[in-house]
């Protein structure tokens, strides 16, 4: 009687395990919706952490993980047109928790359970390594909900599932990989919670725009490495490292503000600002290419940002809000090659401190004839700034002067303005069309003062609107080529250089005060037009530079005096005021023309001469005015 009991349990304990040591457990549904019921399962038995686990379509019932915490498997293949639920109850939470690959080709709804009053909180999450998303997937949720994982995640191509409703946490040590294969599968929230070098990576292999609501950085890094757009429509919280190598971030937020929490070693490749609110920032940023504002506002709350690419701002100047802070574009070697770079602005702007740190010599370009862009402060470190059509208006130079490189074309306006400190040229002008205006300046521009410096000039007009100019013949080099254009000054011009000879253009004193005109070499063209300050321009109050001493207020008697012999190559126009020699020698290979309101005043011991077959022209208005005798003709 004892051998048939002890047989009889011996049967019972085989009957009870059969199954476990099988590799794939499949879910029949014959008994009832719970996972937790050993005769749903074929083989018989719960799944354990070894078994394979498919859910098929079609079976009386489909599982459901309710109220449990203890559901496990391998790897979980959810066949199309099958369900799996996970969900929580008034008193318990649900949990599954899948130790491989969960593989979804039918629906997974993961529910937990929310009561206002009393209030009641119950989390149903999936807990798994790899999660695949195939084109017949389907997901629902109801918060709180989760799915947690320390492996891969991928949208495969077609697949269409909204995780709106459901919070995703990736978790452990090691790196893990989301591939993005179709635009139409959006995450919720994403947290990353990663322990030791562990990072969150938006997979090469991704095709497909990545849509999140929220990016909440726990610990670990973030790294973007695809060549896609990432949407994100919540606030991006930080506590450890956003790296986007590649791709564009576009920030997207609908209503309310939205905020970009940066720490030291996080950057964007191109980042884009194109929702319907303002976005800020709480740190300095970096922008390894370029910034983009399509629509909403930027606030970067007077921090500083590096952009390596171009800048568009395409919503207006009124969408970014320049404050107190620092803009700085700095070089980058192109994607092209090894080429210098550029940073292009082709829209209207306005920053408040501007820098352009390029040494590998590219340039800041604007090339749009309604671009105006502007800045307070301008801050020369390397390269420069070209206006091929548009408008570009510091009202301040850091530097103290022209440095850099200017680059003007027709249908362009560069602006200059430095009212508490010096317009010296110190740069590399090369100017082929359209308008540069220099403002202010507490004394004469000196062309070659500090450092080494050039100007070729074909076209347009270089006018200082408030100081003379002096070609210096310090230590520094000089290079000029002046084919054309017009240079023209309110103050007096002054040459001291032997390699500086203007092939061609006009050198044009205006305004309302008395001027030199002094040169050792031969001008091209001259044109004395004394009679009014023109666009705002006038001679102000300043001081020596030698001395330091504040100068007056120049005297307004509309005379230019000869300050050396002077030659002039092409014509000589006398618009109005007085050309007064002074003593020196004037000659002019071409015609010279005293017009309405004009006077040339030649005293002794001065001389007139002129080129062969060139007129002397005192035409209605004009006086010519000459100190001595006649000469004896015989």
């Amino acid at each position: 009687m004892k051998k048939l009991l002890l047989l009889s349990a011996l049967a019972a304990l085989l009957l009870s395990t059969a199954g476990y040591g099988q590799t794939t457990k499949t879910w029949n549904g014959s008994a009832s919706t719970s996972w937790n019921n050993v005769n749903n399962w074929t083989p018989w038995g719960l799944p354990m952490s070894t078994h394979n686990v498919i859910i098929p379509a079609g079976t009386a019932n489909q599982p459901v993980v309710s109220g449990i915490t203890n559901a496990i498997c391998n790897n979980l293949l959810i066949e199309a047109d099958a369900t799996l639920s996970i969900t929580a109850t008034s008193n318990n939470e649900a949990t599954l928790t899948v130790g491989g690959t969960a593989n979804i080709h039918g629906t997974l709804a993961i529910n937990g359970f929310f009561q206002v009053s009393p209030m009641i909180q119950n989390t149903a999450k999936l807990v798994t390594g790899d999660i695949i998303w195939f084109s017949s997937a389907g997901f629902s949720a109801f918060t709180p909900s989760r799915i947690e994982l320390n492996g891969d995640w991928e949208f495969s191509v077609g697949s269409k599932v909204n995780f709106s409703n459901c919070g995703v946490l990736f978790t452990g040590s090691g790196h893990s990989t989301i591939t993005s294969n179709n635009s139409n599968s959006i995450f919720g929230g994403i947290g990353v919670e990663k322990t030791g070098s562990g990072q969150v990576r938006i997979g090469s292999s991704s095709t497909s725009t990545l849509s999140i609501g929220s990016l909440n950085i726990l610990s670990g890094t973030f790294r973007g490495l695809a060549n896609i757009t990432t949407i994100l429509r919540g606030n991006l919280t930080n506590s450890g490292n956003f790296q986007f190598t590649t791709g564009t971030v576009s920030m997207e937020r609908p209503a309310g503000n939205q905020q970009i929490q940066v720490n030291p070693g996080d950057y964007f490749n191109n980042l884009t600002i194109n929702g319907k609110v303002t976005v800020s920032i709480n740190n300095d940023l970096l922008v390894n290419g370029d910034l983009t504002i399509q629509s909403g506002t930027f606030n970067p709350n007077d921090h500083t940002i590096t952009v390596w690419g171009n800048w568009s701002n395409m919503a207006g100047p009124e969408h970014f809000i320049e404050g107190n802070g620092t803009v700085v574009f700095r070089y980058i070697v192109n994607k092209e090659g090894q080429k210098f770079a550029t940073h292009e602005i082709n829209n209207s702007e306005s920053f408040n401190n501007l820098v352009v740190e390029n040494y590998f010599g590219g340039h800041i370009i604007i090339n749009n004839p309604s671009a105006v862009v502007s800045c307070n402060n301008y801050d020369w470190e390397s390269g420069g700034v070209i206006v091929q059509a548009g408008t570009f208006t510091a009202n301040n130079l850091v530097q103290n002067g022209i440095f850099g490189h200017f680059g003007l074309h027709e249908g362009g306006t560069i602006n200059l303005s430095n009212h508490d400190g010096f317009v010296d040229l110190n740069g590399t002008l090369n100017i082929t069309g359209g308008n540069f205006n220099v403002f202010g300046g507490t004394t004469t521009s000196w062309w070659a003062a500090t450092s080494n410096a050039s100007i070729t000039m074909s076209g347009g007009v270089l006018d200082f609107k408030n100081r003379g100019i002096l070609v210096n013949a310090g230590s520094h080099n000089l290079t000029s080529d002046i084919s054309g254009g017009i240079i023209r000054t309110v103050g007096s011009f002054t040459n001291h250089r032997h390699d500086f000879e203007p092939t061609g253009g006009l050198v044009e004193l205006y305004g309302m005060s008395n001027a030199t005109l002094h040169s050792v070499k031969p001008l091209h063209h001259i044109s004395i037009n004394k009679t009014e300050a023109r666009d705002g321009g006038g001679l102000q109050p300043g001081y020596d530079r030698l001395t330091g001493q504040k100068t007056e207020e120049p005297l307004r008697a509309q005379k230019v005096t000869l300050g050396s012999d002077l030659a002039v190559n092409g014509e000589l126009d006398v618009e109005s005021a007085t050309l007064f020699t002074n003593g020196f020698d004037l000659v002019t290979y071409d015609h010279v023309n005293v017009n309405d309101g004009g006077m040339l005043e030649v005293n002794g011991p001065s001389h007139l001469k002129m080129g062969w077959e060139k007129f002397l022209n005192i035409n209605d208005g004009g006086w010519l005015k000459t100190y001595g005798a006649w000469p004896d003709w015989a």
